[in-house]
């Protein structure tokens, strides 16, 4: 067999081997979990006015106690996507959402990629403070309530913006300590409200 040929057969056989990885690469990469993290999902949210008061105590009691610092929280998700190229677009639903049926959502064509959310404790903090006037909007708060609870957002909000950004440096927790009065008051303020909010519109 001429050199020429040889060269051409063992060219074509590796692009052959190259291809099968990719195509098995491709594969395993739409049915493992992913750590991707898709921005502006809000599966964390709180559905009643009461467990986001909840919440953000524990999440306070965490920072002034004593113990380790609290881990990020990691929140398994699914990604339905549809369609491909221009016309594809994707649903995003809990993993527990999904997993009940409640996606709503059973064409044939659909892909479903699996990822773990990870939201760190300021993340979290930030993120329960600013949607609870929203949160508040559809319990059975009376306006003046819900004016109350707009007020102390904002003033949460504010606390939470001006202390360091990154949640795993030890400053973050002896700067949210230094506001610890200030944030208890607005706590104490807020749980008020929870009893009279109700269940969720």
């Amino acid at each position: 067999m001429k050199p020429k040929t040889i060269t051409t057969i063992c060219l074509f056989a590796t692009a052959v081997l190259l291809a099968g990885c990719d195509a098995e690469s491709k594969q395993k990469s739409s049915s493992e979990e992913s750590s991707h993290s898709h921005p502006h999902l809000s599966l964390h949210k709180p559905k009643t006015l009461s467990a986001a008061i909840q919440r953000m105590c524990q999440m306070h009691e965490s920072l002034v106690g004593t113990g380790d610092f609290p881990s990020p929280i990691e929140i398994p998700y699914v990604e339905v996507i549809h369609g491909e190229g221009a016309s594809g677009h994707s649903h995003f639903y809990s993993k527990a959402n999904y997993e009940a049926g409640n996606a709503g959502h059973s064409e044939e064509d659909e892909k479903v990629k699996h990822h773990t959310m990870e939201i760190d404790l300021r993340t979290e903090m930030a993120d329960v403070a600013k949607w609870l006037p929203d949160i508040a909007a559809k319990s059975n708060l009376e306006e003046a309530d819900w004016n109350s609870v707009k007020s102390l957002s904002g003033g949460l909000t504010k606390i939470i913006e001006e202390i360091s950004p990154d949640a795993s440096d030890a400053s973050f927790r002896e700067s949210w300590k230094l506001k610890s009065e200030e944030v208890k008051g607005m706590l104490d303020k807020l749980q008020t409200f929870s009893e009279s909010s109700g269940a969720a519109k």
